[in-house]
């Protein structure tokens, strides 16, 4: 999960640049925000700084995530230490707390993942409804994409519960519209049949009528139900 841009994640990804040796990064002042975001771009370009950039920001967030190992100045002396990247403890903080609500995020929809194709399993099995869960699962995709690290970098905890609750609202609905239509086009397929059925039933008599009974018949054999 990536989180930047925060000041943190930025610093680190200038110092991958240097311990990959790209020209130019030696002298970028961490104070200059223009500057750092130059270095950065050229990192992005190189896939060597990439590699260093990620296994550097793996580690950030891994420190991050295990809150009960690393308090927060243990991960600033880190930062410091390893990298000679200055940031506030309160810079760190809102990092952690953002990557606990991504990660909450990813959970829910989890959660909300299970909930939509629990909707649709009790289903006969049918050709619309592989149809119908593969919207679904397209649907989910869909949304985890959007859901990226970087697009709740600026929101606040309050907009990202939001989110979570509209997404679980989003979910449900998509599901309950995908099993309806599941079901109408189940009962059209059926009542295809039914008519099939009679018509053949029809064809087979000597007046081309049948009975009460037969039509209850295969009324019973189409839907699982007698006539009403």
């Amino acid at each position: 999960m990536r989180l930047g841009p925060s000041k943190a994640f930025k610093l680190l990804a200038v110092a991958a640049g240097r311990q990959a040796s790209l020209a130019g990064l030696a002298g970028v002042d961490a104070a200059d925000d223009a500057a750092v975001d130059a270095a950065c771009a050229a990192v992005a370009q190189d896939v060597s700084a990439c590699q260093v950039r990620d296994g550097l920001w793996a580690e950030y967030e891994s420190r991050l995530r295990d809150h009960r190992t690393y308090a927060l100045d243990d991960v600033n002396r880190w930062l410091a230490d390893e990298h000679d990247i200055r940031v506030g403890r309160s810079s760190v903080d809102r990092d952690r707390k953002r990557l606990i609500a991504a990660e909450r995020v990813n959970e829910l929809a989890c959660t909300k993942i299970k909930a939509a194709f629990d909707l649709l399993k009790d289903l006969p099995a049918s050709d619309m409804f592989a149809g119908g869960t593969k919207l679904i699962g397209q649907m989910i995709l869909s949304n985890l994409i959007n859901y990226s690290a970087e697009s709740l970098e600026a929101l606040k905890p309050a907009q990202i519960i939001t989110m979570m609750d509209t997404f679980g609202r989003l979910s449900r609905d998509f599901a309950t519209t995908q099993l309806t239509e599941v079901r109408t086009e189940l009962a059209r397929q059926q009542q295809g049949k039914f008519d099939a059925e009679v018509r053949k039933a029809q064809a087979g008599s000597r007046d081309g009528r049948i009975s009460p009974a037969q039509l209850s018949e295969i009324r019973k054999a189409v839907f699982g139900e007698a006539a009403a």
